[in-house]
């Protein structure tokens, strides 16, 4: 009995140790990992404590010019000299002339990088003044008198600009102060063969039509329809230069 259990181990020892017929799987090899390529570098732009980037210290400085109390034409020619591009806004306004330069972005004799762009802005003249409510009469300029309005016996309030209220009543124009000027109020230049919508200056009327290459005048007060087109930016000032 003892030899057949002795047996029995041997057999079951012999089968542990021998070769399996089935061969082990074979799996492939990983690949090796690999890095990303870098990333590209990106440039950027890096500001000073004014805003202004560092890069424009490398661009020519310019002064900015003084462009109060000039002619949009003016302030444009200015700017053009000292290598600087500008942008108009406008305001309107009694407190100044129509058609000068009320205030700018960048204080006159500041270094600013040629590239900047200089806001200003330009007064412009309302349609009628204030100081006449129940009428239609252009501020100045051009100053006004009650023969070159065509309304009498007006009220007249605050600052009265063309001085049309000579006793300070609140009336202007009284009955036999004048009249008979161009319509609407407007004023007229009062000499035939001169249209009213130039008073300082006298212009034909239309037709023909007109352009600033054709009359001597410039800088010169529009008012009323200018049938001519010499005010193309509507600041009331005629051929601006």
């Amino acid at each position: 009995m003892r030899w057949r259990q002795g047996l029995v181990v041997l057999l079951l020892a012999a089968a542990c140790s021998a070769p399996s017929s089935t061969p082990a799987p074979i799996f492939p090899a990983t690949p090796a990992a690999t890095e990303p390529p870098p990333s590209p570098l990106r440039s950027s732009s890096h500001s000073d404590s004014s805003g202004s980037s560092l890069s424009d210290a490398t661009e020519t400085r310019v002064e900015v010019p003084d462009l109060l109390g000039l002619t949009r034409g003016r302030a444009v020619e200015a700017l053009d000299q000292a290598g600087l591009d500008g942008r108009t806004r406008y305001k309107v306004t009694e407190d100044a002339r129509a058609g000068t330069v009320l205030s700018q972005s960048i204080a006159p004799g500041r270094a600013v990088s040629g590239s900047k762009v200089i806001t200003f802005t330009v007064a412009r003249a309302p349609k009628c003044s204030s100081s006449y409510p129940g009428v239609c009469i252009r501020p100045p300029p051009p100053d006004l008198d009650c023969a070159d309005v065509s309304a009498e016996n007006f009220e007249v309030v605050g600052s009265d600009p063309h001085g049309l209220d000579g006793d300070g009543d609140g009336v202007g124009c009284e009955t036999g102060g004048g009249g008979g000027g161009g319509p609407g109020g407007w004023g007229g230049g009062g000499a035939s063969g001169c249209d009213p919508s130039y008073p300082t200056v006298c212009i034909p009327p239309y037709p023909p039509d007109l352009d600033c290459a054709d009359v001597s005048y410039t800088d010169f007060a529009v008012a009323g329809s200018d049938p001519h087109g010499f005010d193309g930016d509507g600041d009331g000032v005629g051929c601006e230069s």
